[in-house]
């Protein structure tokens, strides 16, 4: 669904809403009807990022906006990210993603428990500790892509995924989302649920940030409740 769609959808519901009352609330949406919505994103292997050699990602995630003021913090993903990359490099593929879903990381119970041999620096041959933060700059990097199930399923690789990809990748628009989370009335049911005024957030790549406030400003109806 694009901006102006949904922008249209929110305008409509909100004039249902406001209508008879033998309209009522907005009935909650099926499973079916919000992948109908929201198609998840075709499975990819290949694009520009994930397919630039070591020494152009090494150099891409250690410069702007990836690099980190605190030298000592610096270094550590710097170690990281070098881990990372030697393990993946052990693997068959034309590009990072490709090694990534090879290493069977995403089936693994702990992925940086498949760290053996050369690949386990860290002391007495154990897992080099800084492996999650490399990871952390590849994904904030577009260089991987792990699956969404993965990143539901291993908390730690969701530790500061969130704030990192705000400061790396697009302040603006995570700004935005976070305001709309926290200070306006989002729910699970009504005509503007979460996952739509997420769809809007990403909206403005294309329709700018006026068009997003255009789509939040539907949520300033009376109807609307906690939910």
């Amino acid at each position: 669904m694009s901006g102006d769609e949904l922008l249209t959808s929110v305008q409509s519901e909100n004039q249902t809403a406001q209508g008879p009352a033998t309209a009522g609330r907005t009935p909650p949406r099926t499973a079916n009807q919000l992948k109908a919505g929201f198609p998840a994103r075709v499975q990819q292997t290949s694009w520009p990022s994930t397919c630039l050699d070591r020494t152009a990602v090494i150099e891409r995630v250690l410069a702007a906006p990836f690099k980190l003021n605190n030298t000592t913090s610096q270094n550590y993903r710097r170690k990281g990210v070098l881990a990372v990359l030697g393990w993946l490099s052990t693997f068959p593929g034309e590009t990072w993603q490709q090694r990534w879903e090879v290493s069977g990381a995403e089936e693994a119970k702990d992925w940086r428990e498949l760290f053996t041999g050369d690949c386990a620096d860290g002391p007495h041959g154990s897992q080099p500790p800084h492996l999650s933060s490399g990871l952390l700059m590849l994904i904030c990097a577009d260089v991987i892509r792990p699956s969404l199930l993965w990143l539901l399923s291993f908390p730690p690789a969701r530790r500061n995924l969130a704030f990192e990809m705000a400061r790396t990748r697009d302040a603006v628009t995570f700004s935005a989302m976070n305001d709309t989370c926290t200070t306006e009335q989002v729910g699970l049911l009504g005509p503007f649920t979460a996952v739509e005024c997420i769809d809007g957030v990403h909206g403005t790549v294309d329709h700018g940030i006026e068009g997003f406030q255009q789509i939040r400003a539907g949520m300033d109806q009376p109807h609307w409740q906690v939910r």
